[in-house]
């Protein structure tokens, strides 16, 4: 390492692993959410997280329980659906306009950078909406998601000596990449903006060196991020090895690597947070795991219910006072013979008492279960603000009135316009780190991710055309009226085309008026005073003849 290098030549394993209050508080869950969220075959084969063995419950009847064991991943549909819908059209960041004109795009970035990497993110093939997308999936289930920055490493034998050589290694080609919220292990975050201040990843390999060869020893990395008093970022990678079988002790010795200072002026990685109030797996996690565990329990019970248990009830041996006995009553072995003409012949003689019937449950706390169960799926969907979503297609759902149905997505349309204002805060944030890394100072502005009005475009149209019915003498609202509608039919377009369609629709109310104008003016004397001659001389109109 270089002498000059203020990072130390080794840590202990204990230090190298100590994590922050926050990771330490949250990781299990994580990993719950993550487990729940995908669902599926993993999930049932890693069903006894969920579903702990009751008290008294017996081994066979608890691994016939986990194998019954049924999960509908509605955890997944309301994450997927909030994607989904927020994404629905696409997000857009440009250039603030030029001061003379703010109508056109600004010129101090290189415009064919930043075109590609709108389409290709993070080289490799994934364009800047599918990272956010991924950020946002995780931080919904998560409560925050974490994305990085950087530039690709030099290629070159000899380093480049100017901007331009730099350009074609392509060494200024930054990019952005999803970093999963379990490497972040530790950190310290500036008060007042938020920005790390130093924070630690660790990543953990077990893999072979070749497909000819067995797994070798298990290889953890911790790279550590630092910013000191001067804002000079670095960055030092620190690894330890050692068999599957002996994990490090807490003084075992991690060494460093390697490390270099860098040109950024913060730690390149960013933070995509959510509040409580919009954490949907912590809101929705808890009562899917309690929907899975009931579930699980009344499937499982149902299923060894499902055969009717048959019974054999024999009669007395000795006849009440007065009464006889038949010969097949005083055999006190008459239950095992039962047993034994019923598999030969198909049939069976009883004595004048015995009884055959079926024991099975009445099935009263099956349906109190299944109530439950029903009642937990509607809870999911409604702490999210998702009540339609969770009315079952039926006669009192088709039957809802529209006034109802229009509240449910105003309800959604306030959901996903905060969370559209907070993913257009944090693509702003990835796309000045990636400008500052290529030492351009630009001024981004974003749009799209706000247009979820409650009204749908049938209505809307519907309006649009009853309005154009109403005298409103002001030429503002109509101008501002039809570029507010154009604006909701139209919501991905960006800024620039916006003041277009703007600039288009104040001229055509314009022109509309003039029209109007001159429809109501009164008949030019010339105009007014033809029909008078006409009638004076006599002549008929030129259609009556």
């Amino acid at each position: 390492m270089p002498a000059s290098s203020p990072a130390p030549a080794s840590i202990p394993y204990a230090i190298a692993t100590q994590c922050h209050e926050h990771y330490a508080a949250n990781v299990d869950v994580w990993s719950e959410l993550s487990e729940l969220y995908k669902g599926g075959y993993a999930l049932a084969a890693n069903a006894q997280r969920f579903l702990p063995r009751l008290v008294g419950e017996h081994d066979a009847r608890y691994a016939d329980r986990l194998k019954a064991a049924a999960y509908i991943n509605y955890l997944g549909q309301i994450v997927d659906y909030f994607v989904s819908a927020l994404f629905a059209h696409d997000l857009n960041v440009t250039e603030a306009g030029d001061a003379s004109d703010t109508g056109t795009v600004g010129s101090t970035g290189d415009p064919v950078f930043w075109s590609c990497f709108a389409a290709n993110a993070d080289r490799r093939g994934g364009a800047i909406n599918d990272v956010l997308k991924t950020a946002f999936r995780t931080a919904l289930l998560k409560q925050r998601a974490y994305v990085g920055c950087d530039l690709p490493r030099p290629d070159a034998v000899a380093p480049p000596v100017s901007a331009l050589d730099e350009e074609q290694l392509g060494l200024t080609r930054g990019y952005v990449y999803e970093i999963p919220v379990e490497q972040v292990i530790n950190w310290k975050r500036d008060d007042e903006t938020g920005v790390f201040q130093w924070c630690v990843l660790r990543r953990s390999e077990h893999a072979a060196e070749s497909p000819f060869r067995a797994r070798g020893n298990v290889v953890e990395t911790f790279k550590v991020w630092t910013r000191d008093a001067a804002s000079v970022v670095r960055w030092d990678v620190y690894a330890i090895e050692y068999e599957p079988s002996k994990p490090p002790k807490p003084e075992a010795i991690v060494s460093w690597v390697r490390g270099d200072e860098t040109s950024f002026r913060s730690i390149p990685i960013h933070a995509l947070e959510l509040s409580d109030a919009f954490w949907v797996g912590n809101k929705v996690g808890p009562l899917a795991k309690e929907h899975y565990q009931r579930r699980s329990t009344l499937v499982s019970s149902e299923n060894k219910n499902l055969c009717a248990i048959p019974v054999y009830k024999a009669g007395p041996e000795v006849p009440s006072v007065g009464g006889s006995i038949s010969l097949n009553s005083e055999d006190p072995e008459r239950g095992h013979d039962f047993t034994t003409r019923a598999e030969a012949r198909g049939y069976v003689v009883t004595g004048a008492q015995d009884e055959i019937y079926y024991a099975e449950p009445s099935g009263t706390c099956y349906e109190l279960v299944d109530k439950q169960i029903s009642a937990l799926k509607d809870e999911m969907f409604r702490v999210v603000h998702q009540m339609a979503a969770s009315v079952s297609n039926n006669r009192s759902a088709l039957g809802r009135s529209g006034l109802s149905k229009q509240q449910d997505r105003a309800a959604e349309a306030i959901v996903l316009g905060e969370f559209g204002s907070i993913v257009r805060g944090y693509a702003k944030q990835l796309y000045e780190c990636v400008a500052e890394m290529r030492g351009e100072s630009i001024v981004w502005v974003t749009s799209g991710l706000d247009e979820y009005d409650a009204q749908d475009r049938e209505s809307l149209v519907t309006e649009a055309a009853q309005m154009d019915l109403v005298s409103i003498p002001s030429r503002t609202f109509k101008i501002e009226y039809k570029t507010s509608i154009a604006g909701k039919l139209l919501p991905t377009l960006n800024p620039q085309t916006k003041k277009v369609i703007r600039d288009e629709i104040e001229a055509g109310v314009e022109n509309e008026q003039e029209m109007s104008s001159l429809l109501r003016s009164p008949l030019s004397s010339v105009e007014a005073a033809a029909p008078a001659s006409n009638e004076s001389d006599g002549e008929a109109p030129a259609d009556a003849a």
